[in-house]
């Protein structure tokens, strides 16, 4: 006996709808992971892997049922169970739950992650001991160049000792000294005439700011990279709290004459990149601090200074909280490490699971007709 037309159409109705939901879950998950492909290449994909589970279990149930008529009964269902595991199991299902967690955490997680980043960026600018050391390393040796080149001048253009005596020539090595060369190349003053030793301190004055130009290249190489390693920190810092504050607000815009209020729920894919970027400031301090005290240790004839190492940095993650929840794989790395337990993942599990389950026995109700049951 023939099911009932009604039944059938309904079933199918109800086929389609959970089928095209359970497809965008999945699409959506798939596009997160991997957004170089249009949304729509995921979503036809969906749709396909969706079928053929459908297909899977049809083949399985058919094949159990003894009540059935059934052609190579055995390999239907061992290619039914394929079907299933491929498409259903490594696919549909994982997806599903994923973009399910990803809709009640990703506001809450993204906020957490924000959060966290401002504060550890700040911390990298509350613990610049070895860059505020550098820079006065640095500032230091400017001053004794500019000190030395100042006595030297004040010596030359001495009217009671005008020109270059013994007294200037042990300023000239204080200059050389202070620039830490050994050979300065300098000429003499024509005569001790005022306009004469003028031209020649003039002369001398730029010789020595051109070497101390060439000098502060390798001397504050180490400064300039932390300075520029601190200024990108508190630049991402700004950014971030930035999009912080865009998170909680309740900010209104005007869509076609409409007053709609702004809403921001997950990160788009500028605010993931500032992440990472905020991510990546950390680890090149993180990477500055410790070649620098490795350099120190060296020089020294120490061991690593693994306490003075913790005091000037902040260990950067390998990933983000928000990434690692974008990404369907390691969400249910973290799921089965147990890093979201209490969070409801279970529930969504189960969600998951009753809108793929139903949507597949819908369609098999609508499409299997009974015609081949003894």
């Amino acid at each position: 006996m023939k099911r009932d037309t009604i039944i059938c159409i309904l079933c199918a109705i109800a086929f389609v709808g959970l089928m095209a939901l359970s497809s965008y879950m999945t699409a959506t998950s798939l596009f997160r992971l991997q957004p170089d492909f249009s949304i729509f290449i995921w979503l036809g994909l969906a749709l396909v892997f969706f079928a053929v589970a459908s297909a899977g279990l049809g083949l399985i149930i058919n094949s159990l049922n003894q009540k059935r008529r059934v052609e190579y009964r055995v390999p239907k269902l061992i290619g039914g169970v394929v079907m299933l595991l491929i498409a259903w199991v490594f696919v549909s299902f994982p997806t599903n739950t994923h973009t399910l967690f990803y809709k009640t955490e990703a506001k809450e997680v993204l906020a957490s992650d924000l959060s966290r980043m401002s504060q550890e960026l700040e911390k990298v600018t509350d613990r610049h001991f070895l860059y505020l050391k550098k820079k006065a390393e640095y500032d230091q040796f400017q001053e004794n160049v500019n000190t030395a080149l100042r006595n030297y001048i004040a010596e030359v253009m001495n009217p009671k000792n005008p020109t270059h005596g013994e007294k200037a020539e042990g300023l000239w090595n204080k200059i050389k000294l202070a620039l830490g060369v050994t050979e300065l190349h300098r000429t003499y003053p024509r005569s001790s005439r005022l306009k004469d030793l003028q031209d020649y301190c003039d002369q001398i004055e730029k010789q020595v700011e051109a070497e101390l130009k060439i000098q502060s290249v390798s001397k504050g190489a180490n400064y300039n990279a932390y300075k520029e390693s601190i200024d990108d920190v508190k630049k991402l810092k700004v950014a971030l709290d930035s999009v912080a504050k865009t998170l909680h607000s309740k900010k209104f815009i005007v869509k076609n004459g409409k007053k709609i209020r702004q809403k921001v729920d997950e990160p788009t894919q500028n605010t993931l990149l500032l992440l990472e970027e905020a991510n990546q400031a950390l680890k090149n301090y993180d990477n500055i601090v410790k070649t620098e005290l490795i350099k120190e240790a060296e020089k020294k004839k120490k061991a690593f200074d693994k306490a003075e190492y913790e005091a000037n940095t902040v260990k950067p993650k390998s990933v983000t909280n928000i990434q690692k929840l974008t990404s369907v794989v390691d969400t249910w790395k973290a799921y089965f490490n147990g890093e979201y337990d209490g969070r409801g993942f279970a529930y969504w599990i189960m969600l998951s699971l009753l809108i793929d389950v139903a949507g597949f026995f819908m369609g098999y109700f609508a499409f299997n007709s009974d015609e081949d049951e003894f």
